[in-house]
């Protein structure tokens, strides 16, 4: 089961989905090449793949063992025991990492229908699809699949309804008092079980909201000597770590937060723990080891995935940036960036710290290789926006240069390229701000009076500007009129 620590919606991912998965030609590879080969009769029904596929996730390597166990679950030619364990194997590894479809895998299991003589996994599948219904709010089909197996293994049904108090208290509002005593029925109920954990780190979140950081510091301090599972132990140092490095305990913050990277190589908050051990070693001066705590993170961002490198990528180069060191901030900066596959934010820092330089043509040079980039690799999320954002900096900087025409053009390729019309107003004020700038005042006029007709329901602070614009633009328009009247 999951951590309940970080606020806001951590239940999406419980959602059942029907997800199609593209599969890279390299897990393709891995999974199915042997087969294809000609392989031994182990790699045939199966039992290599799923082998391989567990190893790539205990490398960390998520994303390719999540396809990789699709691939078996789908593949007709192995035997129902691979593919059923791959099925769980999948359901497994979508709930500890948040991802969506984590009851896909289970229920696939379940399907199946296979079981060895200890009744696994099919037992185990209906046990946790029961639990994540229950989460779910679909009491009656977990209630359903609880009674396949409370009568066979009452034990399963005690930590069944211990899960179902669990997630009870977790969905109870904000009444901290009352959330506290579902918290303890829940740990009475899950004693021994996987669910006393995640019900004792619940109950010290709400004595922290009660105010009571004793009763707090002791909950997470007994998750810590008490239990090493990967997903709740690493949440309590976490808290820990915050609490006393807030508390201005630095030596015990970072004794919290190296045991997070020492002793869980694969959590989700190694980041958060680099991070702060960074943040912490810099207020104090440590210089080399704030440079060292996010230099391992971005070594190891680069090992999973684009999202966290440039994240890491970011904050290494904030510090490079912050030191003078801006050879070495330019390079973290481009660490998720891969020529236009990966996320853009690094760039746009890099090309936002440029024109606070004044250096405009190469901040331009950078804007340009982002938007080249973007339409060059299609799909990456905010693509659209991004390109967008870059041509309004574009334009800004070309209405600096008094390049007033080619600012106007920016505008436009930025309006016609972003699908996102909420946004166009941006745009539309900025074509007219460069008219204006121009001296081209009738062009201005028209360029206003279109952006507060087109886009109604613009900032009101910008619309107010604009509309006295607008009203000083045609007071102009009147006295030259009477002006050439008059002569």
């Amino acid at each position: 089961m999951g951590s309940i620590m970080s606020k806001g919606n951590r239940h999406g991912w419980l959602w059942r989905v029907a997800g199609q998965h593209v599969m890279s030609p390299i897990t393709l590879a891995l999974t199915c090449g042997v087969l294809r080969a000609g392989g031994t009769e182990q790699s045939a029904n199966g039992e290599r793949q799923y082998q391989e596929a567990q190893a790539l996730e205990a490398a960390g390597e998520f994303d390719k063992a999540d396809d990789a166990y699709v691939s078996i679950g789908h593949e007709t030619r192995y035997d129902k025991q691979w593919r059923s364990r791959a099925w769980f194997a999948l359901g497994q590894l979508r709930e500890r990492e948040y991802r969506i479809g984590a009851i896909f895998g289970y229920e696939r299991c379940v399907a199946m229908g296979y079981e060895d003589k200890d009744g696994q996994p099919l037992l185990e599948a209906r046990f946790r699809a029961a639990c994540l219904l229950a989460r779910c709010g679909d009491s009656e089909k977990a209630h359903k699949l609880a009674d396949s197996f409370r009568a066979a293994t009452p034990q399963l049904a005690t930590i069944f309804e211990a899960n179902e108090e669990y997630y009870r208290a977790w969905s109870s509002g904000t009444n901290w008092a009352q959330k506290a005593e579902l918290y303890k029925s829940a740990m009475q109920k899950g004693a021994g079980t996987r669910v006393q954990p995640m019900a004792q780190m619940g109950l010290a979140v709400c004595y922290e909201q009660l105010g009571n950081t004793e009763a707090m510091l002791l909950l997470l301090e007994t998750i810590v000597r008490e239990n090493k599972d990967r997903e709740t132990t690493p949440v309590a140092l976490d808290r820990l770590g915050r609490y006393w490095d807030l508390k201005g305990s630095q030596p015990k913050a970072i004794t919290a937060f190296n045991r997070i990277l020492d002793e869980f190589p694969t959590s989700r908050l190694r980041a958060g723990a680099f991070c702060a051990l960074a943040q912490m070693h810099e207020r104090q001066g440590n210089l080399g080891e704030a440079e060292h705590a996010l230099t391992r993170w971005l070594e190891e961002s680069k090992k999973m995935n684009l999202e966290q490198a440039a994240q890491a990528g970011e904050r290494l180069g904030a510090y490079y940036a912050r030191h003078g060191r801006e050879k070495e901030a330019f390079a973290a900066l481009r660490s998720g960036w891969e020529g236009g596959k990966g996320f853009p934010e690094g760039m746009l820092r890099m090309a936002d710290y440029l024109i606070e330089q004044k250096r405009f043509s190469e901040a331009i040079g950078i804007l340009r290789e982002v938007i080249r980039g973007i339409e060059g690799a299609k799909g990456i999320h905010g693509r659209s926006l991004t390109c967008f954002d870059a041509r309004l900096s574009i334009a800004a900087i070309l209405c600096e240069h008094k390049a007033f025409v080619e600012a106007v053009v920016e505008c436009q390729k930025a309006m016609m390229e972003c699908p996102y019309t909420s946004e166009h107003f941006r745009a539309a004020w900025q074509i007219a701000d460069a008219w204006d700038k121009a001296g081209e005042l009738a062009k201005a006029l028209v360029a206003y009076k279109d952006a507060i007709q087109k886009y109604p329901d613009m900032r009101s602070d910008l619309r107010d500007r604009i509309s006295n614009r607008v009203k000083e633009l045609e007071r102009g328009e009147q006295g030259k009129h009477e002006e050439a009247l008059q002569k």
